[in-house]
């Protein structure tokens, strides 16, 4: 960039006239000066000199040192210093108006004050900083005014603080009012140091400045051009700051020549700045990333000169990475990316030196990516059922809604419990479990099942076991029977059944303070005996135990022989149903092992036990489900309708069903195979031919047993808004009856709308436990405390989804707003229990800890506060469930979406990628939850129903269903991160897919990272991502010290390689006796000679050595020492020197280099503030120094040769040659293509002297040379071709 066109005009008019800057040639543009040729201008005597040609005489001049300087030089180099440094790690604070800015930064000298903040009793200094710039910054309605620092203390400035100059008290400034926050910001400068730049032609000085790039932590997303301001000036003597210095004081302050000077401003511009006055740009700021646009800031020579090093560093040794550019995430500018930072690194690309001293912060995109899925199947299934018959019981959605929902199960069938009185029915009672549906059996063709038409084989799907280990006592005796077996007597009193079989497979466990027998034991048989119990165990006892051992039953679903509910008023007309019981469900043989009455039950479908079903995409979109739409099965109740009817009457019930946008059910007749499969019958008149039992299906009409014919389906309204199911009842009896039936029907629900979760934040501020908000507010208040380790609280709700806190207080009164703020928090002493389960969404409970006790008195008060979600609808929840616009106002995120764990199988379920049917236990005391929360911690009340606020039973699939419906799921994506050889760090981002590969990346960029984008892609509550995988890409430099200890290593693989080859050959190689049999090899050791490793050193008659080159055995010997003296007297003359020990050439010394003109010292970065933080501690405190006497060292090659020796503790022998080796070494050469390849080589040894024939070189190899049988001694001379 050549001076201006306004200053070339200048010089070149008056008053200068300098015409070396006046146009010679229109046509070709060139200048007087350049056109002409002119080198000198030639001054003579007795004529006058020209002013101007004393100014065009410094043009000349000029103009060779610019030629000069152009062919080194671009235009704004650097040639000295000018190094710009970067600080991201400032703080701006807006102080009043009316602060006078220059009294803390002095501009003209780019330096700043320190200042402390004056805080009251508190010492000066404690809260310190350095001013390192100031800024006033426009906003559109006033002016800001802003003093930017660098802490140098650990304490930071507040609000409306004042501080003061530290040299200075008279000089303060005070902070504006507001937050922290809206006071203080990050700030990022630039600044550049002393320096020579060179510039339109001359080298011209750099000042020290600093400039501010961002005052209010914009840095990430703002770009610049960063670069000097170039301004060319004239002054003249009225100038108001250098014009007293042209006036001529030996002259009376005549009027002189004037001055012309350029000078450099650091400046900041906008990326698309074009106009304005002159500027060099030396590098940018682009999205906070700071890009050097002169690739090398040190000193840039000639372009072809850097290209030719480049060009040769690359071909020699690569792409390599000297100090990784180490990446740490971060959160990002807006909800859809994150930040990738790359730590200061080193790199060779292409053989161009980058090297970044600041962090480079680079904007990646999460995966928020969609793709469709449409018209999905997904399953659905049900599991967990028992096959069973005999079924008495309604089994509808009200009934397994209803709390406690749940069944006894008993370990004898129906009609061997003892169902007398409630005590006796205990007795074979072996635990509960809930009931979810009832479904008709599909019998395989290929089982042969004799029983089968006497009545139908249904699946009874329960859950939630819970075998109760209440069958406890001692045992009354135990012998040894006639078969060996030991056989303990029990007394029925204790509470076991008395039939045969009943315990048997169950598992005993013996054990008591007094007790001689412990341990876990298998009943093998079982039999009853009047009032006693014999037990038969399949495990043998030395020692029999005695009426001081407990015995404790375990069951499991294997001992399962029934499901029953007590009830004394239930009698029945039909002999296959028991008395006293309102249900009953009996495990039919075909739904036991071996398919015989005494067998083992089996459970099946275990597996999807559960109510959550998994969409096979992991991260589901939220608004995408197309709820509208989806249709799924479920199991419809009737409304129950009461008639009087004769036999072969025909009655109806009707389904009705509202909320969805159509329901349907099968129309037109049944067959009773059908019908069977869509429908469940049950006659609930209260009567002994009623109370919930099962109408069979027929074809034919039987005069003996009670069936249903002619089932018709008829369809009411388009769409149908109700379903009648019509049949003919036969009840056996001309007589005429009235019965009430209710059916439940397989319904397709096509279009219901998907649940909706209300998010709650528990109140920690407020006290509303005893109000009828409490439930809104999260709290929950207990008095009469149990601290006992894993004791629960029940918070009486249900999806608790965090422990915000847990509050007490000694005192046993309410909690008021006031102990919000004082009382204890002791939620360390807490675990959360969700209340979630693998089929239902229980109350959440708080467990208490070990060690509570010690803080928490049983006197006192406890508050828990929770986060919750209160269920509305009875549909299943989606992803949308929980980002309602409330919940989102609330804080709730598609990130913040909880998981689930299981209790049983510990599988963490993603809830944002599943269809949840399971339902709710309703709010404690009322159906929306308004009632006050506080209790006694022994306060087990609980709700009764798992339904909505309005009372309406949750909808469930049927089993082996099918979802159908159509979602958008987000896609992983891989990123690349690579650097270019320009210095830019470029992101590559990746086509989003189910499996996404790697993008390619421009040719000759080098790959550093690949980023695993994964769907969504979730955030923790800073905003860093928390799944993102990174893969690195390692390119190592390596030394020649590097490649020395590859070779050692490879050397010793060799070694061990060819060790084991030799182990090998020696096995495989027979032995023969006298007879030429084959001897046995019992153990084979080998020696290769390289090492005494496994010779015996260590006796008396070892005499031997190896040649470790020739790796072979020899005699052993000993070399000796000569001692040499000195003869001091003629050291002179012999031209030596003696230093100790060490003979030596005589020398003399002179200085090698020095270096007496340097003219000052330059601080290496005096733009940066320090500030150092450290202790240090002595460890050991005290140190003993002792005085060591040691043997004289001993050269060994450890694990070579001699190692032999030193671990037998024996003076070390030497090897065999070690005279010819030990002071001139071997000597090898390598082929040179085999070198030129990297190969192994060939070794060499020359063999001279007069026995050679003509043709002979006199080098051979050493194979070679051992075909030959060792002729003669190698000869330790070079000839001078043999390199």
């Amino acid at each position: 960039m050549a001076l201006s066109n306004t200053t070339q005009n200048t010089l070149r008019t008056q008053p200068y006239y300098d015409d070396y800057y006046q146009v010679a040639n229109t046509e070709t543009g060139l200048l007087r000066g350049d056109d002409f040729d002119f080198h000198r201008i030639l001054f003579r005597p007795r004529y006058g000199v020209q002013a101007r040609e004393l100014t065009q005489l410094q043009t000349l001049m000029q103009a060779q040192l610019e030629r000069l300087g152009t062919a080194q030089f671009r235009d704004g180099d650097r040639v000295i210093g000018a190094q710009l440094t970067i600080d991201t790690a400032a703080v701006s604070g807006q102080v009043l108006a009316n602060t006078t800015l220059g009294n803390f930064f002095n501009r003209d000298y780019n330096v700043g004050k320190s200042v402390y903040a004056q805080i009251a009793g508190q010492p000066d200094y404690t809260t310190a900083a350095r001013i390192t710039q100031y800024v006033s910054i426009d906003d559109g309605f006033t002016t800001n005014n802003y003093l930017i620092f660098k802490y140098t203390s650990t304490n930071t400035f507040g609000a409306e603080g004042v501080v003061q100059d530290s040299a200075n008290a008279s000089i303060t400034a005070t902070f504006a009012a507001g937050s922290n926050t809206s006071i203080f910001h990050n700030a990022a400068t630039i600044s550049i140091d002393e320096g020579v730049m060179f510039i339109s032609g001359f080298f011209v000085r750099v000042r020290p400045q600093t400039i501010v790039l961002d005052a209010l932590g914009t840095i990430s997303t703002s770009s610049y051009r960063i670069g000097m301001e170039v301004s060319e000036q004239f002054l003249d003597e009225l100038d108001d700051v250098v014009g007293e210095s042209l006036l001529d004081e030996a002259n009376r302050a005549a009027v002189g020549a004037h001055r012309f000077r350029i000078r450099l401003t650091l400046t900041k511009r906008a990326i698309d700045a074009t106009t304005g006055t002159p500027f060099v740009e030396i590098a940018r700021v682009v999205n906070g990333q700071i890009i050097y646009t002169r690739s090398n800031p040190r000193y840039v020579t000639a372009d072809e000169l850097k290209q030719t090093l480049a060009r040769r560093t690359y071909d020699e040794s690569g792409n390599y990475i000297l100090r990784p550019f180490t990446p740490v995430l971060g959160g990002g500018a807006n909800a859809n990316t994150f930040q990738l930072s790359l730590a200061p690194g080193k790199a060779y690309v292409r053989g161009y030196e980058i090297e970044t001293n600041a962090p480079v912060r680079l904007s990646i995109d999460k995966g928020r990516d969609t793709e469709s899925a449409t018209n999905r199947s997904l399953p659905a299934s049900v599991g967990s059922y028992m096959l069973v018959d005999s079924v008495v019981g309604t089994v509808t959605p009200s009934d397994y809604f209803t709390a406690p929902g749940s069944v006894d199960i008993h370990c004898v069938p129906p009609e061997n419990i003892d169902t007398s009185t409630s005590i006796t029915y205990a007795y074979s009672k072996i635990g509960t479990a809930k009931v979810r549906m009832l479904e008709t059996y599909n019998v395989p063709s290929s089982l042969n099942i004799s029983n089968f038409a006497s009545g139908t084989i249904y699946k009874l799907f329960v859950y939630d076991w819970n075998f109760a280990n209440n069958l406890t006592a001692n045992i009354g005796s135990a012998r040894i029977d006639a078969n060996g077996q030991v056989e303990l007597t029990i007394a029925k009193a204790n509470g076991i059944p008395m039939v045969d079989g009943a315990i048997q497979g169950a598992t005993i466990i013996l054990d008591g303070a007094n007790s001689v027998v412990s341990g876990t034991f298998t009943i093998d048989r079982y039999e009853h005996s009047g009032n006693n119990g014999k037990v038969y165990l399949k495990e043998y006892l030395a020692i029999l135990p005695t009426n001081q051992t407990t015995y404790r039953l375990l069951f499991q679903p294997r001992d399962v022989d029934s499901f029953t509910l007590y009830d004394a008023t239930k009698t029945y007309d039909n002999i296959a149903y028991t008395d006293n019981l309102s249900f009953q469900a009996v495990v039919n043989p075909i739904g036991k092992i071996d398919g015989t009455p005494n067998g083992f039950s089996i459970i099946n479908a275990t597996d999807t036990n559960k109510l959550l079903y998994q969409i096979p995409e992991v991260f589901v979109a939220n608004g995408s489900i197309s709820i509208g739409t989806a249709e799924f099965k479920t199991w419809l109740a009737s409304i129950a309708n009461t008639g009087t009817i004769t036999d072969n009457g025909t009655i109806s019930v009707a389904f009705t069903f509202t909320g969805a946008s159509s329901f349907s059910i099968p129309d037109g007749s049944l067959s009773a195979s059908e019908a069977q499969q869509y429908f469940n019958i049950f006659d609930i008149t209260a009567d002994a031919n009623g109370y919930g039992q099962i109408i069979q299906f027929s074809d034919t009409a039987n005069s003996t047993n009670r069936c249903i014919t002619g089932v018709n389906i008829s369809a009411i309204g388009s769409p149908a808004t109700e379903y009648d199911l019509s049949f003919v009842y036969h009840h056996g009896s001309g007589a005429t009856t009235t019965r009430t039936f209710i059916a439940v029907a397989k319904t397709t629900i096509t279009g219901y709308p998907a649940r909706t979760k209300d998010y709650y934040v528990g109140n920690t501020t407020h006290a509303a436990s005893s109000t009828t908000s409490a439930l809104a507010n999260g709290q929950i208040e207990f008095h009469s405390l149990n601290v006992a380790p894993n004791f629960a609280y029940s918070l009486k709700t249900h999806d608790v989804t965090n422990l915000r806190k847990v509050l007490y207080k000694s005192s046993n009164t309410a909690f008021a707003n006031s102990d919000m703020s004082t009382a204890t928090d002791v939620t360390a002493y807490f675990t959360l229990d969700t209340g979630q389960r693998d089929n239902s969404y229980e109350y959440g409970r708080a467990i208490v800890k070990p060690g509570a006790s010690s803080v928490i008195s049983p006197t006192g008060r406890l508050m828990f506060v929770f986060d919750h979600f209160m269920h509305s609808g009875i549909g299943y929840i989606t992803v949308d469930s929980y980002l309602s616009t409330n919940n989102r106002d609330k804080g709730m995120t598609y990130d913040a979406i909880p998981s689930y764990t299981s209790p049983k199988t510990n599988r963490k379920t993603n809830l944002r990628s599943v269809l949840d049917f399971r339902p709710a236990l309703g709010h404690y005391g009322a159906a929306n939850g308004n009632v006050a929360l506080v209790f006694a911690s022994s306060d087990t009340g609980a709700n009764t129903i798992y339904a909505a606020s309005d009372g309406t039973h949750y909808l469930i699939p049927v089993s082996n269903d099918l979802w159908n419906g159509s979602y958008d799921y987000y896609l992983p994506r891989i990123d690349a991160v690579s650097l270019a050889a320009n210095g830019e760090f470029h992101v590559t981002q990746g086509q989003p897919a189910v499996r996404p590969r790697r993008p390619n990346i421009e040719a000759n960029d080098l790959l550093l990272y690949e980023l695993s984008i994964p769907p969504y892609t979730l955030v923790d509550a800073t905003g860093i991502p928390v799944s993102v995988s990174l893969k690195s890409y390692d390119y190592k430099r390596y030394t020649m010290q590097d490649i020395s200890k590859v070779e050692d290593r490879v050397k010793r693989l060799e070694y061990y390689t060819a060790l084991s080859q030799l182990e090998k050959s020696t096995l495989d190689q027979p032995e023969l006796d006298q007879n030429d049999n084959e001897r046995f090899k019992n153990g084979i050791v080998v020696d290769n000679f390289t090492s005494t490793s496994t010779a015996a050193v260590e006796k008396t008659d070892f005499a031997a050595s190896i040649d470790t080159r020739l790796h072979e055995l020899h005699p052993a010997f000993r070399s000796f020492s000569t001692q040499f003296s000195t003869d001091y007297a003629n050291t002179f003359t012999q031209r030596i020197t003696v230093i100790g020990d060490m003979v030596i050439p005589s020398y003399t010394t002179e200085e090698f280099i020095s270096q007496p003109l340097a003219t000052k010292s330059v601080s290496v970065n005096p733009f940066d503030v320090g500030s150092f933080y450290g202790k240090i501690a002595l460890s050991p405190a005290v140190d003993t120094w002792k005085s060591t006497k040691t043997l004289p060292a001993q050269v060994i090659d450890a694990g070579g040769p001699t190692q032999a020796w030193v671990n037998a503790n024996l003076p070390s022998y030497t090897v065999w040659g070690e005279w010819q080796t030990t002071w001139t070494g071997t000597q090898t050469v390598q082929d040179a293509e085999d070198h030129e390849q990297g190969g192994s080589g060939t070794e060499w040894k020359y063999f001279g002297g007069n026995d050679l024939k003509a043709g002979e070189s006199g080098w051979k190899s050493w194979e070679e040379w051992e075909a030959a049988g060792s002729p003669m001694e190698p000869s330790t001379g070079l000839p001078a071709n043999a390199l």
